[in-house]
């Protein structure tokens, strides 16, 4: 992340719709989605993602969690 750039999760994305909508809307931050399914997380949505977007299978829980501790 570059210095002032903001940080997004989009805690359980699904098909990740939002978190490029969100990547979209906010070019200059990260966005990360998040899902705990593969199949949602492996539609076709997903082939246009934004470059400032990135998708993590991953229990959301579990996730915040080590985000928070990092």
């Amino acid at each position: 992340l570059e210095q002032g750039a903001g940080l997004i999760f989009d805690s359980g994305c699904g098909t990740a719709m939002s978190t490029q909508e969100l990547a979209l809307q906010y070019p200059d931050s990260l966005v990360i989605g998040i899902d705990r399914s593969a199949h949602r997380l492996s539609k076709d949505y997903n082939q246009s993602l934004p470059n400032n977007a990135y998708l993590v299978q991953a229990e959301c829980s579990d996730f915040w969690r080590l985000a928070v501790k990092a």
